[in-house]
């Protein structure tokens, strides 16, 4: 006597949810046993040849899939079904994983872990769609197609955003700013700062405010996080002023006192 010990998986090795039935003359085994961890579990058989049929139905992908074979007990053995796993590491235009981002495949879902793996196991053989979402936002659609265990690399349309502001002649000037990327999320600077940096925003447009010290907003614009990204320095329409007061003989008048009022809405 021994027990029998039989472990549904895919492809790539992992375990299978499935219904299995057991050939057993003696007539004492149910019809059907399912096993949510896929591992078939009979205590104290009769040591022999006992044939196991493994049966995984889905119905996110409307198929089933299902293997058989040989087993003594005594030992933990693995029946392997036509069933695949997938792995799909994702990653920012710039490099960075994208931790938690939402997958899609077919219609599946799963969240891509704190590195950015995202696992599907029990795959079918066949073509998908992979869609990716980041904050809400789609920052991927694409097709894979599945003929056996494998894992892919993915560029997510995710971008960091990192310029400097200048004036139109060239220098750099500190300034507030706000700005409110395509999730609706709002990034923003609460200290003057010649520096606008935003990370792993989703692509798409982007309200972008810059206000001096003297609450004067100097740009207001919308703009595409794919062209803030390509950006290294934004130029504001401001820039230094230089005056000369002269006499009607073009001489210098010294100490002339100057008021500068504006600009004039």
């Amino acid at each position: 006597m021994d027990d029998l010990l039989v472990q549904a998986i895919d492809s790539g090795g992992m375990p299978l949810a499935a219904n299995f039935t057991v050939s057993d003359p003696q007539g004492v085994l149910p019809d059907l046993l399912y096993c949510s961890s896929g591992l078939l579990n009979i205590t104290q058989l009769v040591v022999g040849d006992y044939r196991v049929r493994a049966l995984n139905c889905s119905q996110a992908f409307k198929t089933c899939a299902e293997a058989s074979g040989i087993f003594q007990p005594g030992q933990l053995m693995k029946l392997q079904l036509p069933l695949h796993s997938i792995t799909l590491h994702l990653y920012s235009r710039g490099g960075v994983e994208l931790g938690n981002a939402l997958v899609i495949l077919g219609g599946v879902e799963a969240r891509a872990d704190q590195w950015g793996y995202a696992i599907f196991p029990g795959i079918p053989e066949g073509e998908y769609e992979v869609r990716i979402l980041w904050n809400n936002v789609e920052v991927y659609d694409g097709r894979i197609m599945v003929s056996e265990s494998g894992s892919w690399d993915i560029i997510a349309d995710v971008y960091d955003v990192g310029l400097e502001l200048r004036t139109t002649d060239g220098r750099p000037f500190s300034a507030y700013w706000i700005l409110v990327d395509p999730s609706g999320h709002r990034h923003e600077m609460r200290r003057p700062s010649s520096i606008i940096s935003a990370r792993l925003i989703p692509r798409g447009p982007c309200n972008l405010t810059v206000i001096d010290e003297r609450n004067l907003t100097l740009i207001s614009s919308v703009m595409s996080v794919e062209e803030l990204a390509s950006m290294r320095e934004l130029k504001l329409p401001i820039g230094d002023m230089v005056i000369r007061v002269l006499w009607s003989d073009d001489a210098p008048i010294a100490n002339a006192r100057i008021v500068l009022v504006g600009p004039q809405a």
